[in-house]
């Protein structure tokens, strides 16, 4: 790809519109030796895929993924040695306050995904819910922390709790 082109705009089949932007991850381009670029998906997508994900494999009509093999790859692996995650998937901390990468009233059986550059999908099966938070925390440059100083993923997500739960 150009390193001059800034952002594509495409259409996929369902008219969503999709950016396409430089992906600011030096270590994808220094461990990996990819060009520092990738696609990232939107919004649209990714909430389908999630959902994909909460229908325990499918989506509409279509099995994806066996619901065991989903099962496996959320469900805590090593938790009797402290540890959160999953195969596939990032856990939430719910032995304590503002920790983790989900806010305070995620369930336990929830899981998702932060990236690098500040996104964050997260599938809740005990509230039916999905989250998707799309950002680009390290433009201009990976100095800028202010995503991560200030929890607004999971801030965010916490008022989408607070809408559902009485």
């Amino acid at each position: 790809m150009d390193e001059h082109i800034r952002s594509i705009i495409l259409l996929n089949k369902t008219k969503t519109l999709c950016v396409v932007e430089p992906l600011h991850c030096t270590f994808c381009h220094f461990l990996l030796h990819v060009p520092p670029w990738g696609l990232f998906g939107c919004a649209n997508d990714l909430g389908k895929m999630m959902q994909m994900y909460l229908n325990g494999g499918w989506y509409g009509e279509d099995r994806f993924i066996e619901k065991a093999t989903l099962a496996t790859y959320t469900s805590c692996y090593n938790c009797e040695d402290g540890n959160r995650r999953g195969l596939g998937f990032d856990r939430p901390i719910t032995e304590e306050d503002d920790a983790g990468p989900a806010c305070n009233d995620a369930s336990a059986l929830s899981f998702g995904h932060s990236g690098f550059t500040g996104t964050l999908v997260w599938v809740d099966p005990e509230y039916e819910l999905v989250y998707v938070f799309l950002s680009n925390r390290v433009h201009p440059n990976q100095g800028n922390t202010q995503l991560i100083e200030n929890n607004v993923r999971t801030k965010v997500q916490q008022v989408l709790y607070n809408a559902i739960i009485e």
